[in-house]
């Protein structure tokens, strides 16, 4: 079983194939049977395997222990599940590594802000060198969206 990052769906192989980057190789529908997953689903599987980053960060937000805000993690935005998020602030907290493109996340950033949400992004060696700056700097972004809902 594999995840179709296309369309954010699983596949399930038939037979082994030599899957190329090219989408319409994917779907095949000889080779493939596709089964859909919610992203629901997607999200709670994400939440059973977060990186070593996320859980650090985690163990910050969770049980409204930064400034009694209710954060959730590995939530879904639909096209989208970001990192964390405060539904009360319409805030994200995104967590980028080595993997991430920064022409996706704009792409992502822009969508998300369209609907109301602010994103703040940070890359996973700062909240490694530096948590306590990284809770710092959300705590100030906290402050301040309280001033502005």
């Amino acid at each position: 079983r594999r995840l179709c990052l296309w369309c954010m769906c699983a596949v399930v192989m038939d037979d082994v194939v030599n899957i190329q980057t090219k989408p319409s190789l994917f779907f095949e529908p000889i080779l493939l049977r596709r089964i859909k997953i919610t992203f629901t689903t997607l999200a709670r599987n994400l939440r059973k395997n977060q990186t070593d980053v996320e859980q650090i960060l985690w163990l910050q937000l969770r049980n409204r222990r930064l400034l009694n805000y209710k954060f959730r993690r590995q939530f879904p935005i639909v096209p989208y599940i970001v990192d964390f998020v405060c539904l009360d602030l319409k805030l994200i907290i995104e967590l980028d590594g080595s993997q991430h493109s920064e022409q996706v996340d704009e792409e992502r950033t822009l969508f998300l802000g369209q609907r109301g949400f602010r994103v703040m992004r940070f890359w996973n060696n700062d909240l490694l060198n530096n948590l306590e700056g990284v809770l710092a700097q959300i705590n100030l972004i906290i402050i301040e969206q309280k001033k502005v809902l």
